[in-house]
């Protein structure tokens, strides 16, 4: 049987790789030390498969195709080389993929499934810096995290115990680590112009005015980085309160993180694979220059 042997959660945001000299050195600093501690640590526990739980930005999927949950199973994942990121391939663990995709719907989760299932910076952001070879293979698995109606909190917490137990029962006699991607407070500008803009090939225009007001935001310190709201959400997770981070409302989180904190429940789907493993805080900044409260954390 395959073994379940860690979890992280990180920041997504791909501020860290094409601004990162914008930032303050010592926030930088500490961000890319806890990187480093993640990638230690994938390496020591021989890590072969991550399975990794991220969103889309308006890049794969947009209104005309909206699923709560879609996991990739083809044989690899190209990334869209969006937001500053380089353009990766990266192998897909298709046994599993497959494998967690009947358990998901065997317990009553109906996942959208996709062969050619292209990546944004919320997977290929951290990847960059875990895994720059892009040498571990990976079941990628998308939750909607930007437009309603959103899976609930509750829901993802569910979804990450049935993970956990098809993880367990897996025959593949594999080492296996999940890694959510998502969060801290911040708000993304122009996303709902963005999501409904009904396309998928990258507007010029469109993109030139996203950039703008990007900087903008950071020129006028509009980021909504809530430092309160993110170490008490760091607080319950250190606490081992997972299950009152995954009853919190989509209103509830929006309102004290920002639009961007809805895909916090990326990270509560990985609490409900962890259930009986603390969690360790490596690093928590809040990057003014990135727009986002920045975390890392491991349950091992």
């Amino acid at each position: 049987m395959s073994t379940l042997v860690a979890g992280f959660a990180t920041s997504h945001t791909a501020l860290m790789i094409r601004a990162q000299k914008e930032a303050d050195p010592q926030q930088v600093s500490h961000v890319m030390q806890g990187f480093r501690e993640v990638r230690r640590r994938l390496k020591e526990e021989s890590v072969e498969a991550l399975v990794v739980i991220g969103s889309d930005h308006g890049k794969t999927f947009l209104l005309d195709n909206m699923p709560a949950f879609c996991i990739g199973v083809g044989t690899e994942c190209e990334g869209w080389g969006d937001a500053g990121v380089p353009v990766y391939r990266i192998r897909v663990q298709q046994q599993l993929a497959k494998y967690l995709l009947t358990a998901a719907m065997d317990s009553g989760f109906d996942l959208a499934f996709s062969a050619e299932l292209k990546l944004d910076h919320g997977f290929f952001g951290p990847l960059h810096f875990l895994t720059p070879d892009m040498d571990i293979p990976i079941v990628p698995i998308f939750q909607n995290s930007s437009v309603a109606p959103m899976p609930s909190f509750t829901r993802c917490y569910q979804f990450g115990k049935m993970l956990r137990e098809a993880i367990g029962k897996w025959p593949g006699n594999e080492r296996i680590a999940v890694l959510a991607t998502g969060g801290l407070s911040h708000t993304v500008p122009m996303l709902d112009e963005y999501m409904f803009r009904g396309r998928r090939d990258l507007d010029p225009d469109m993109e030139r005015k996203r950039l703008a007001k990007i900087k903008e935001f950071v020129d006028k310190g509009l980021g909504k980085i809530n430092e309160p709201f993110d170490r008490r959400v760091l607080e319950l997770l250190v606490r081992g309160e997972y299950e009152t981070l995954a009853a919190s409302s989509q209103e509830q989180i929006e309102t004290e993180g920002g639009n961007g904190a809805q895909e916090i429940r990326n990270w509560v789907t990985l609490l409900g694979a962890m259930p009986d493993r603390k969690a360790e805080v490596l690093v928590y900044e809040p990057v003014n220059k990135w727009l986002t409260g920045i975390a890392l954390v491991a349950f091992q």
